[in-house]
């Protein structure tokens, strides 16, 4: 049986019994009941016929919270309906049927990853579905409630890159892996690179580089270690690769960006290194304030 920590919504504990998808066919009606306990379905394809007793149809994306001893009956037409189930109690106030239940394609991927997790057995899936079923339970409380705020898909994805860019932020001095990314934010390898991918653009790895380069340059501007040094703390040990990178990215040896930051005279650098470029006609990719662009 899957657990969850406990959850305080609006001041209200919060304990899971049990979790499971539920599939109607075509054509089939399922009679009046009611349960002692609270009900969560997010609605994952088809469309039904839902009475509590007031009569509604609902389909995909569609989240519907019913309350303790709420009777209720299904009936399906034409289409099947698959849903995610989650029964629990709730300790206050009881939910009651919203007058307009939310739609949510936030939760759709988040009941998908969770269901591809289970599905997968990787190590680690346990923990990474109990943290799923947390988001779940808090998103449907919030959403069925009315809270105003950001629309779930934009907050969740804004919450999503936000998470993995300060992990990267964090540990850019040493290795990293997808593997460990993924473990942070409670999601399967392959799932995070897609979503984050989706999300920004780029691949995580080519966002590491990219913080490690933006921290490069501000240490090159700030300090006075020596370039390997700076390497070092932004996780590319390997001076000629560090220097490769930097150059990539900026259009500019780290040296050359050294010297033109802190406004010191070419004669101050090597003669390998002796900068010839005015402010007019540096590489734009390095003036001050001016974007990293990913290759």
């Amino acid at each position: 049986m899957l657990t969850v920590p406990a959850i305080s919504i609006a001041g209200d504990a919060l304990a899971l019994l049990d979790v499971h998808t539920n599939w109607i066919a075509p054509g089939r009606a399922i009679a009046e009941h009611a349960h002692s306990f609270s009900e969560a379905h997010i609605v994952l394809d088809g469309r039904a016929t839902l009475a509590t007793p007031e009569v509604r149809q609902v389909g995909t994306g569609a989240i519907l919270l019913l309350g303790p001893n709420t009777p209720h009956a299904w009936e399906t037409a034409d289409d099947a309906l698959l849903s995610f189930v989650l029964w629990f109690n709730l300790e206050g106030a009881a939910p009651a049927v919203p007058l307009r239940w939310a739609m949510s394609n936030h939760l759709l991927w988040v009941v998908r990853w969770l269901l591809a997790e289970v599905q997968e057995g990787a190590p680690g899936w346990h923990e990474r579905v109990q943290a799923f079923l947390t988001v779940l339970l808090s998103r449907v409380l919030t959403l069925t409630r009315g809270a105003d705020g950001p629309t779930p898909d934009a907050e969740a994805d804004r919450h999503l890159e936000a998470l993995v860019h300060h992990f990267l932020w964090d540990n850019l001095h040493r290795p990293l892996t997808v593997a460990e990314v993924a473990a942070h934010v409670g999601m399967s390898e392959r799932n995070l690179y897609r979503k984050f991918r989706a999300l920004t653009g780029e691949t995580l790895m080519r966002r590491l580089l990219r913080l490690r380069i933006q921290r490069a340059q501000t240490l090159l501007e700030e300090s006075d270690a020596p370039l390997p040094d700076i390497g070092q703390q932004v996780g590319i040990p390997d001076p000629a690769y560090f220097c490769r990178c930097f150059k990539r990215h900026t259009g500019s040896t780290p040296h050359r960006y050294r010297v033109y930051m802190r406004g010191e005279s070419s004669a101050s650098a090597s003669a390998k290194d002796r900068s010839p470029y005015s402010s007019s006609a540096f590489p734009p990719a390095i003036r001050p304030n001016s974007p990293i662009t990913s290759e």
